[in-house]
C-alpha cells in the first residue's frame, strides 16, 4: 500500500507508513456515472370523440356481462321467481346505463360542435371588420354622411346566401343610379371577392339563395330589366336575364322588345319565364349599416384598435 505523503510502498493491510509514520488510506475508486440519453416523450395525441364513445360503450358492455355472469351463478340455488325479477331489474339497469352514457357523450359532442360554430362566426366577422377598417383608413372609399338620407354614404350589410353559417359581406358605395355593390365571402379562413354589380348600391335577395339586380322603371323610361342568379362557391351562376321595353318615355312604342337570356320572346313566354321569380319575396341587401370605424367595430369587431 503506497503512502500518499512519502511514496513508500508498505505491505498490504498496513495502517501506518513504516518510513514516515503517516496514516495510510486506501484509494476508493470513483463510482462510474452512466449517462443515458433522454428519450423524448411522444407528443400527446388528441382524443378522438369516436374512440371515446366506443370506449364508453365497451366498458358498459363489460359491466353488463359481469352482472349477468354473477346472476347466472347465483340462480342455481335461488328461487325461480326471484331470479326472474332480479334479471329483469338488472336488464333495465343495464339499458339505462347504456342510454345515459350514450346521451352524455352525445351532449358533449354537441356542445363542442356549438362552441366551434360560435368561433367560426366570430372569426369571419372579425375578418370582415379588419378589411373594412383597412378600406376606410386607406381612403379607398369616400365617407360622406352629410346627407340626412345617406344617399352618398357608403354602407354595408351581412347576409348568409347559402346557409353555411358564414354570412356574405355586401359593401355599397352610395344609393344612387350607377352605384356599386360588392360581394365578399370567407373561403378557408380567407376573405374572398365574389362579384360586384353597378345598379343602385344594393341587390335583391330571396330565400333559396336567389339574387337579382336590375332596373324596374315602369312608365318613366319603360325599361324593365334584370338578372337572377345564385352563387356556387365564389362563382355567380346566372339563372335568368330579362328585358322589356313595352313603354318608352311613357308612350307605346311601335315595336315592343322582350328578351329572356338575350333571346327575343313573346309576351306570354316572357311572363311565363318570370312567373316563378315574381312569386319570390326579394328584399334589398347592402345598405343596413353606415360604413365608419365605430359602426364596423360595434357590428363586426376587429383586431385593430
Amino acid at each position: 500500500m503506497k503512502c500518499n505523503k512519502c511514496g513508500f510502498e508498505n505491505g498490504e493491510g498496513s495502517k501506518f507508513c513504516l518510513k514516515c509514520g503517516e496514516k495510510l488510506t486506501a484509494d476508493i475508486p470513483s463510482p462510474k456515472v452512466s449517462t443515458v440519453a433522454a428519450v423524448p416523450s411522444a407528443p400527446a395525441k388528441k382524443a378522438n370523440p369516436v374512440m371515446i364513445v366506443m370506449g364508453c360503450v365497451i366498458a358498459v358492455l363489460i359491466i353488463i356481462i359481469a352482472i349477468l355472469l354473477v346472476q347466472k351463478k347465483s340462480s342455481e340455488s335461488s328461487d325461480p321467481e326471484l331470479q326472474t325479477a332480479e334479471q329483469s331489474s338488472a336488464a333495465v339497469l343495464s339499458e339505462q346505463t347504456v342510454s345515459e352514457t350514450v346521451s352524455e357523450t352525445a351532449d358533449e359532442t354537441q356542445t363542442s360542435a356549438e362552441t366551434e360554430e360560435v368561433k367560426k362566426v366570430t372569426d369571419h366577422k372579425q375578418i370582415y371588420g379588419d378589411f373594412l377598417i383597412d378600406m376606410i383608413r386607406s381612403e379607398e372609399i369616400t365617407i360622406d354622411h352629410s346627407d340626412e338620407y345617406n344617399t352618398f354614404a357608403p354602407m354595408f350589410e351581412l347576409y348568409d346566401i347559402n346557409d353555411d353559417g358564414i354570412e356574405e359581406l355586401f359593401v355599397s358605395d352610395a344609393f344612387i343610379a350607377g352605384a356599386i355593390v360588392e360581394m365578399y365571402t370567407i373561403i378557408d379562413g380567407e376573405l374572398t371577392y365574389i362579384t360586384s354589380y353597378e345598379d343602385h348600391g344594393y341587390i335583391q335577395i330571396a330565400d333559396g339563395g336567389y339574387l337579382m339586380y336590375g332596373s324596374v322603371y315602369g312608365s318613366q323610361s319603360g325599361e324593365i330589366s334584370g338578372t337572377v342568379f345564385t352563387v356556387k362557391g365564389t362563382e355567380p351562376v346566372q339563372c335568368l336575364s330579362f328585358y322589356n321595353d313595352e313603354y318608352s318615355d311613357g308612350r307605346m312604342t311601335d315595336k315592343i322588345t322582350r328578351t329572356i337570356n338575350d333571346r327575343e320572346v313573346s309576351a306570354s313566354e316572357f311572363d311565363e319565364q318570370l312567373a316563378v321569380y315574381r312569386d319570390m319575396k326579394f328584399e334589398s341587401i347592402g345598405r343596413k349599416y353606415l360604413l365608419d370605424i365605430d359602426t364596423v367595430q360595434k357590428v363586426l369587431g376587429s383586431s385593430q384598435s
